[in-house]
C-alpha cells in the first residue's frame, strides 16, 4: 500500500502536506482520531505535547541527552550488529554451543 496526494501548484507556489499514521481497536475510533487532527495547529500541537512527555520520561528516569545517545549507539549495535564490532569465526564458531542454549541462531 502507498499513499499519494495529487497537488496542483501555481509558479512559485508552495504547500505542506503531513501523512499521519493513525491506529485504533475500530474504524469508528480511527475515524474519531482523523477528525481531530485535520489542522497543522492541531499536529503541530500533538507533536509538541508528544516531545513535552517524552522529556518527561527522561527526567523521570534520570536520563539525559548524552547518556540516550549512548544508550541508542548500544541498542543500534544490538539491533543490527556491526561486523566491526562481531568476534572472530573461530571465537563464534567455539560459542555455538551456548547460541544454541539460548535460541540465537541468526547469530550465526
Amino acid at each position: 500500500m502507498s499513499l499519494a496526494q495529487e497537488i496542483e501548484l501555481k509558479p512559485h507556489s508552495k504547500t505542506q502536506v503531513t501523512f499521519l499514521t493513525l491506529a485504533a481497536a475500530t474504524r469508528a475510533e480511527v475515524l474519531n482520531l482523523v477528525s481531530l487532527y485535520q489542522s497543522r495547529q492541531k499536529i503541530n500541537q500533538a507533536f509538541v505535547e508528544a516531545r513535552i512527555q517524552s522529556e518527561k520520561e527522561l527526567i523521570e528516569l534520570g536520563l539525559n541527552a548524552n547518556s540516550l545517545e549512548h544508550i541508542q549507539e548500544l541498542l543500534s549495535a544490538i539491533l543490527y550488529p556491526a561486523h566491526a564490532l562481531r568476534a572472530d569465526a573461530e571465537t563464534l564458531a567455539a560459542n555455538q554451543r551456548a547460541i544454541r542454549l539460548v535460541g540465537l541462531r541468526h547469530l550465526r
